[in-house]
């Protein structure tokens, strides 16, 4: 889960000025750092998944027909033509890029 913190600061009483931050970790009883789901730890920062995968550590292909960031994209063509990154890659149907043709 990802937090969004935010604070005011009144610069004016009638005009606070506000900052957001999202957080994608925590700490446990040991200081060390643990990421969020869709995040993972990388030289002692979470970054969030590369394209293909969700899930704890990212550790979790996507599922056809589902594809890209998050997999937030959907693949249509069939499942031995569909790259859980780039999404369908024959030129029938979508291209590399996720343009339908």
């Amino acid at each position: 889960m990802i937090f969004l913190l935010i604070s005011c600061f009144p610069l004016v009483l009638k005009y606070p000025i506000c900052e957001a931050s999202i957080s994608s970790s925590d700490k446990n009883e040991n200081n060390q750092t643990l990421c969020y789901s869709n995040f993972f730890l990388d030289n002692g920062e979470c970054k969030a998944c590369p394209s293909g995968y969700f899930g704890t550590n990212c550790s979790t292909p996507c599922h056809y027909p589902h594809y890209g960031k998050s997999c937030g994209k959907t693949c249509h063509c069939n499942a031995t033509d569909c790259d859980r990154v780039f999404g369908c890659l024959r030129n029938n149907s979508e291209t590399v890029t996720g343009i339908t043709k």
